[in-house]
């Protein structure tokens, strides 16, 4: 199964938290390890218009950690991720919203999870659980614009001191 496929299908139940969306990667990996990966892509369904297809192997990859890693321009992605979502959220695509936040999530913030760690556990804590969830539990349950902006622009704040801590 691919990203893509893993991806669509785990959109709506992402309340259930990233772990199980990184397991969920991890196993899709695993189950395709034996397959080549244009025989993955072909045999998965047909990706939304706007979805980049990726394979599972290339998503978990990518999320591995590199001794090239620019965490600043994942700060300024996780970033811009936010704020796309914010302003999707304010135009009244919450579902565009909460996948934006959930991409973001897998496609940056998981690249600076474990240096940040190493330099502030609880910072780091703090940052996923209010990306990986508390965002987009605010979305789903259709909270007012400006409460998800509140929420949304803690988070850059914190993120700032992520990224001064990770220059």
């Amino acid at each position: 199964m691919t990203s893509t496929s893993l991806r669509a299908h785990s959109l709506p139940s992402r309340r259930l938290g990233a772990g199980l969306v990184v397991l969920a990667m991890a196993l899709g990996a695993c189950s395709s390890a034996g397959s080549s990966p244009s025989a993955a892509a072909s045999a998965a369904p047909a990706a939304a218009p706007s979805a980049a297809p990726t394979t599972a192997a290339s998503s978990v990859a990518s999320a591995a950690p590199s001794a090239s890693l620019n965490a600043a321009a994942e700060v300024d992605a996780v970033i811009a991720g936010l704020n796309t979502a914010l302003d999707q959220y304010k135009a009244g695509q919450a579902q565009q919203a909460m996948d934006e936040i959930a991409e973001t999530y897998e496609d940056h913030f998981e690249k600076i999870e474990d240096p940040l760690a190493d330099k502030n556990k609880d910072l780091m804590e703090d940052l996923e659980q209010t990306i990986a969830s508390e965002i987009r539990a605010q979305m789903q349950a259709s909270k007012p614009a400006a409460d998800v902006e509140t929420l949304i622009k803690a988070t850059i704040v914190k993120l700032q001191t992520a990224k001064a801590l990770l220059a």
